[in-house]
């Protein structure tokens, strides 16, 4: 009897296949703020965890209007309303008197989607020298290792427009190289270890105090919102009001 116990325990903690787990994964609780956990299941046992901004929000369009949240939790708060026009793989936006935003297109239109829809980064990619020329023309003085970080922060920064009406941002800021083992099931990354299961297509890390939900990076409006998505206590945005 013990051994078909321990048996059935191997088996179960067996159940999860490495494809099914593959992928970057972003918590499903965020600060108020929009901060979070990320993490990246690689191939052979290797993991990435990080630390950054998850957002997601509803977006429209409206002829060559983009119209997105205003950011704002005031009761009266309007929508931002933003010009945009593609031309190639340049995405150009300007907000007001705002300097025009110009975003480059990663990886290929999606066909049947809308033009906007896709992965884009800023064009201007930033080095550590312009950073530290920008920062001594408005009278700071940062080192070369700052400047650095920054100008990767900068170059990082990635907005995705999906085809079901979202805007995505994924800014990781801080990388914890880790590993995972698929057949205990466990992970460990610099200070934080532990178990991992995958429950109703979420994945959930335990420390052995707390478990923390994750879903994956690519999940649709339906699967966020099944998930409950939330930043601090308030559920993410993503629909417009209807007033």
């Amino acid at each position: 009897m013990i051994s078909i116990l321990l048996l059935s325990a191997t088996l179960s903690v067996s159940s999860v296949a490495e494809s099914q787990l593959l992928g970057t994964w972003v918590a499903a609780h965020r600060s108020t703020g929009g901060l979070g956990s990320m993490c990246t299941f690689m191939p052979a046992g290797k993991l990435e965890m990080s630390f950054g901004a998850i957002v997601e929000s509803w977006y429209e369009i409206n002829g060559d209007q983009l119209i997105e949240p205003s950011g704002s939790n005031a009761p009266n708060a309007k929508p931002t309303v933003s010009r945009f026009r593609i031309e190639g793989n340049t995405l150009h936006e300007q907000s007001g008197s705002n300097p025009e935003v110009r975003l480059v297109r990663v990886g290929k239109p999606q066909p049947g989607a809308p033009p906007i829809a896709g992965l884009w980064r800023p064009e201007a990619q930033r080095t550590a020298a312009s950073v530290m020329e920008e920062a001594k023309k408005s009278g700071q003085s940062i080192d070369a290792q700052i400047a650095q970080a920054t100008a990767d922060l900068f170059n990082n920064n990635t907005i995705e427009y999906t085809a079901d009406g979202l805007m995505k941002i994924r800014l990781p800021m801080q990388k914890i190289a880790g590993s995972y083992d698929l057949a205990g099931q466990t992970y460990s990354a610099g200070n934080s270890s532990g178990h991992f299961r995958l429950e109703n297509g979420l994945l959930i890390l335990s420390d052995g105090k707390t478990d923390q939900t994750f879903i994956r990076s690519e999940a649709t409006k339906a699967q966020l919102k099944r998930a409950g998505v939330r930043y601090g206590n308030t559920p993410a945005e993503l629909d417009r009001a209807s007033h």
